[in-house]
């Protein structure tokens, strides 16, 4: 189909109009949604108001949108947004192309160098990404056991009774279960964004969802939700969380749109309520618990800082947050974590191309290299959880940066770093 200069084209069925919707003030948006008539171009328009405002939610998450053949069959097209001083859209960077040259993989490497081209226009800092470097040292303990391409793979659990490795890619949205030795990978749909999940006593999964904390079935897909602490907060959504030893799960939220201090920090007990124990975060990332569960750790993103609480774990309370650790600039952003049964802290560099391993003082001990730019996450398991599992990311990875680093969004293990914590279940009291 060939485009007229000067066409007008539905934006709910283009990526350029969808990433307009996307970034539109939030509360307005479904007085927006509500005056379109969403009439169905190709079988693949979304056609239907939840299913076009879950996925700006992810576009808006992912900060650039994408359309599949949704205005007519053979065309695909991707979009980031240029957004004013106050983060709202008034226009769109876009490539439209027959679909046989803009494969589905190319859209979201075009879409990376078009959201570096939109944040130029209007020094959006907080939209921009810095380039990567792949470290001087090439070599690396590191070895890919599960090789996909996830967008932000995040939150991997070890499931000692299956011997199996679950973690989330954020912007799928999806769940996979990965067997690490086999390098199968089996991927469950997810409807919403979910940002972290944990085991749950009674069965299946607890989520950390958009939409609020919610039991979730991996068989049946069966959703029930429990509460939405920021119901009040749409522009929000969960990024990351964990159980501690005691059944109760904590997990903190962040502005889609990175808006500094926008984020809190959750715990939901066994009987379904939810406590706010922090405000004011940028980007709620890793948490993790001492071997003797009197300190807890929790990472900002945006500040560059994990932070470290004095923990009574039998309240479930936090006192006395103070700075654990601060990377520098070339040293990446501190992300994912895990503690390991010596009490040192493994964190995930975001664009540093390594893991650090600080010692209890919050000293440097060791880094470990790794073949990809954009490390999430880490958990231990395997037999006696001695292996080290490490989540990674290729959103917003331009193409060339892929090209160095063609294992992105990969899950890679390591031996040989000590032996991790028993994962911590849900103790859901309800029935």
């Amino acid at each position: 189909m060939v485009l007229a200069e000067g066409s007008i084209l539905p934006g709910y069925c283009t990526a350029a109009g969808k990433a307009i919707l996307a970034f539109a003030e939030r509360a307005l948006r479904p007085a927006i949604l509500a005056r379109l008539k969403l009439v169905p171009h190709t079988a693949r328009s979304l056609a239907e108001l939840p299913l076009l405002d879950a996925q700006l939610d992810i576009a808006k998450a992912r900060r650039y949108a994408v359309e599949d053949e949704e205005f007519a069959m053979g065309q695909r097209s991707v979009a980031a947004p240029i957004l004013d001083h106050g983060g709202r859209a008034i226009g769109a960077l876009a490539v439209v192309a027959p679909a046989f040259r803009l494969t589905t993989e190319r859209l979201h490497e075009i879409g990376a160098d078009l959201l570096k081209a939109a944040a130029r226009i209007t020094g959006q800092a907080a939209f921009s990404q810095p380039e990567t470097r792949r470290s001087a040292m090439t070599t690396t303990r590191a070895r890919c056991v599960v090789e996909t391409q996830a967008f932000l793979g995040e939150g991997p659990v070890w499931n000692e009774a299956e011997k199996r490795l679950d973690w989330v890619d954020i912007l799928a949205p999806a769940l996979h279960r990965s067997d690490p030795v086999g390098g199968t990978d089996r991927v469950v749909e997810l409807g919403e964004l979910v940002g972290a999940f944990t085991h749950c006593s009674t069965g299946g999964l607890v989520l950390a969802a958009q939409s609020g904390f919610a039991l979730f079935d991996p068989e049946t897909r069966l959703t029930t939700p429990l509460i939405d602490p920021e119901a009040d907060k749409p522009n929000n959504r969960f990024n990351d969380g964990k159980c501690d030893s005691r059944g109760r799960f904590w997990a903190g939220t962040m502005d889609m749109g990175v808006a500094p201090g926008a984020g809190s920090l959750y715990r939901l007990d066994g009987d379904g309520s939810v406590h706010c124990l922090e405000r004011g975060i940028g980007i709620s990332n890793g948490l993790g618990w001492s071997p003797d569960d009197r300190r807890m750790y929790f990472t900002d993103s945006l500040a560059r800082t994990i932070f470290v609480y004095d923990f009574d774990a039998e309240s479930g309370t936090i006192t006395n947050r103070r700075v654990f650790a601060q990377t520098l600039d070339h040293m990446g952003v501190p992300d994912g974590l895990t503690v390991d049964a010596q009490g040192y802290v493994w964190s995930a560099q975001w664009d540093g191309w390594q893991l650090i391993r600080f010692d209890p003082d919050g000293r440097i001990d060791q880094t470990i290299n790794l073949p990809v730019p954009r490390p999430t996450s880490c958990t231990f398991g395997g037999p006696n959880r001695e292996t080290l599992y490490v989540t990674s990311a290729r959103i917003r990875l331009s193409a060339q940066q892929l090209a160095e680093a063609p294992l992105s969004g990969s899950v890679f293990a390591i031996d040989g770093c000590g032996r991790g914590l028993a994962e911590g279940v849900y103790f859901f009291e309800g029935q």
